[in-house]
């Protein structure tokens, strides 16, 4: 629940940043949300496994995309602690 939440909170701000160090954890992050949750609602809207096993794979599905995801905000979290400028620079 918690990979869920942390990418909830933290992909959006992650995608809407412009500065240019946070330009390489965004392209990747940008790609790998767009195939995570492509894979998670093909599984879920169509009938590509079958009826008995589908709730398994969609919720492993979830929590591999969402666990994966939360490298991704580490690095971005990382990225602005180490790179963005402190008060001292405005």
């Amino acid at each position: 629940m918690f990979s869920f939440w942390a990418g909830v909170a933290v992909a959006p701000r992650l995608l809407l940043d412009q500065r240019d160090f946070v330009q390489r954890i965004k392209g990747p992050c940008t790609r790998f949300l767009i195939v995570g949750m492509t894979i998670i609602y093909n599984l879920t809207f169509t009938f590509t496994v079958p009826k008995r096993a589908r709730f398994a794979v969609v919720i492993v599905s979830v929590l591999i995309t969402f666990l994966a995801l939360n490298f991704v905000c580490f690095k971005y979290l990382q990225a602005l602690r180490r790179l963005a400028p402190g008060p001292e620079a405005a």
